[in-house]
């Protein structure tokens, strides 16, 4: 029997997977970068501008890469984010849960899990508190980056550009008179959040309120979660927050070795 030397059906077949092949390896390249200009990639893949946009713009089309015409740059699109969002959805639930609920065990406290959606934060996960009057978020439910203690320990550990597509422009949302706006007075509190592991909100969200939070980091090194207790400020003070924000940061750390252990 004569060898099979293929056909236009193995051509373009052959076409198909080394467009495939391009495609991912862009992605992965931008995912590993954070964000990449047009001329730096068709040059990383030795091949032309025109070429590169074409395989970009097919990626924006299917939501998987988007232009950021401000930094002339293209970043993993919301497409990408879902799929690494519902891969990692039920490995920190998991992980997470059991740390959480102890939280809440020990303190009476609302327990809070955030993860990083693109340009949001969003509740994943909440654990009531056991007070009449708390703090008690929804899930599915975005929070402001620049308020929130999860929103702080998860820019404090953070690239530039991540913070930047997180906190948008300045000046910043103010939902109360202690809410930070601009970028001069946030820098320093993040500096102190990533001196200490750990971020506080002291009534910048909502009066009454405070809350310590603590990053979880993703495969990537970036904080791809964040746990926050919540509470009032006059029972959250009594507690010491330098003590329980030590207690919570070993607790995300407790969750970040397990899913290390685990793979994710």
């Amino acid at each position: 029997m004569a060898a099979d030397r293929g056909g236009p059906g193995t051509a373009a077949a052959d076409s198909v997977l080394g467009s495939l092949d391009r495609g991912l390896a862009v992605l992965q390249l931008i995912a590993r970068r954070g964000e990449a200009r047009l001329a730096e990639l068709a040059a990383e893949f030795a091949t032309s501008r025109t070429t590169m946009f074409r395989v970009l713009e097919t990626l924006r089309a299917r939501g998987f890469a988007e232009h950021v015409p401000a930094r002339h740059c293209y970043r993993l699109g919301p497409a990408a984010r879902l799929l690494a969002a519902q891969a990692d959805r039920s490995a920190i639930a998991t992980a997470a849960e059991p740390v959480m609920a102890e939280m809440r065990s020990q303190t009476g406290e609302t327990v809070n899990l955030v993860g990083v959606h693109g340009s949001r934060l969003v509740y994943e996960l909440v654990l009531e508190g056991r007070y009449s009057l708390r703090s008690l978020p929804s899930v599915g439910q975005a929070v402001a980056a620049h308020s929130s203690a999860l929103g702080k320990a998860v820019l404090a550990g953070s690239p530039a550009a991540m913070r930047e597509l997180l906190l948008g422009p300045e000046p910043y949302q103010r939902f109360t008179p202690r809410t930070i706006t601009t970028w001069d007075r946030l820098g320093p509190e993040l500096e102190a959040a990533r001196g200490r592991g750990f971020a506080v909100d002291e009534e910048e969200s909502e009066a009454g309120l405070t809350c310590v939070a603590a990053a979880i980091p993703g495969a990537d090194g970036r904080p791809a979660w964040a746990i926050s207790i919540s509470g009032l400020s006059s029972r959250m003070h009594q507690m010491r927050l330098p003590e329980l924000g030590g207690r919570l940061r070993a607790g995300c750390d407790r969750i970040r070795r397990q899913l290390k252990g685990n793979g994710s």
